[in-house]
């Protein structure tokens, strides 16, 4: 009897070609990102947190970038996604979280000391040890809690799991903040905003992109501002990049913004010069603890 093997047309190899190298790229990055992460080449970047009416410094978001060797400095997009997959968040949450604490012990040493916010994956949250080490290391570099506030995207998924409620309560009765990152894009944002006790709120840069061309938008951010306010939250509106967005935000009472038409982020260095230049001291970092 004649042996029958599969026949495949040329569109099947290539996509199981295609398939194949997009495996072989991801596992290079990977073993890449190893080795950087081994070579502390991993840098936080930070971008200013602005208040609109008299464009100070009233904080700053920490951003992960790779010092890459041969690429150069790669943006979050470049590694981010592949260390989610291949449990290498972690590694890379720690370094710039103690990068984060010696920038902010060199604040204190100015007259613009401003709480700085730290980028934390959901899946995170639900780890049991994660707010006893957090308070270890804040404590080890003698900073003061209330200038430190952690960011959780609203765009991902939070574990059901009651550890990453009680961790988020914690943290608050610690006396850190707690942000929701990229507001009114996920799907259940308002069920989140009464679930956790966060005491910061930033609206999605979306909505800054279509203010000017949409008034049902720029309803939407009045409405968010009220309803924030009302559950003791600020609200910061990311993705600011021109005047005119800028101008219509201060009509509508937003008070804090970020994006590059302040300053795009930078290296702790020029940061805290920029402080030095334009910061102020911020006293607390909200005022809902649960």
């Amino acid at each position: 009897m004649k042996r029958q093997f599969p026949t495949y047309d040329r569109s099947d190899y290539e996509v199981r070609a295609t398939a194949a190298d997009a495996t072989d790229l991801e596992l290079s990055l990977v073993a890449d990102i190893k080795r950087g992460l081994e070579s502390q080449e991993f840098r936080a970047f930070i971008q200013p947190k602005i208040h609109l009416l008299d464009r100070q410094v009233v904080g700053g978001e920490l951003l992960a970038r790779w010092n890459h060797p041969v690429r150069g400095v790669l943006p979050a997009g470049e590694f981010i996604p592949t260390m989610v997959r291949h449990g290498l968040i972690d590694s890379l949450f720690w370094e710039l979280f103690e990068q984060g604490l010696v920038l902010q012990r060199r604040l204190e040493h100015t007259e613009a000391l401003v709480p700085l916010s730290f980028n934390l994956h959901p899946v995170q949250l639900a780890n049991k040890e994660l707010v006893g080490r957090l308070i270890n290391e804040i404590e080890r570099y003698r900073v003061d809690h209330n200038s430190i506030v952690f960011e959780i995207l609203e765009s991902a998924t939070l574990p059901s799991s009651s550890a990453a409620y009680k961790n988020a309560l914690h943290l608050r009765r610690a006396g850190c903040g707690l942000s929701l990152d990229d507001f009114g894009s996920g799907y259940s944002t308002l069920e989140r905003l009464i679930a956790l006790p966060f005491t910061e709120v930033k609206l999605d840069r979306t909505f800054v992109q279509r203010i000017q061309d949409d008034f049902q938008v720029e309803a939407i951010i009045s409405f968010a501002l009220g309803l924030t306010e009302k559950l003791g939250m600020s609200m910061v509106v990311e993705g600011v990049e021109t005047a005119a967005q800028c101008q219509h935000l201060t009509q509508v009472g937003v008070h804090y913004a970020q994006g590059y038409f302040f300053a795009r982020p930078m290296p702790s260095e020029m940061f805290v010069e920029y402080c030095g230049k334009f910061g102020r001291a911020v006293p607390n970092v909200g005022t809902r603890i649960f």
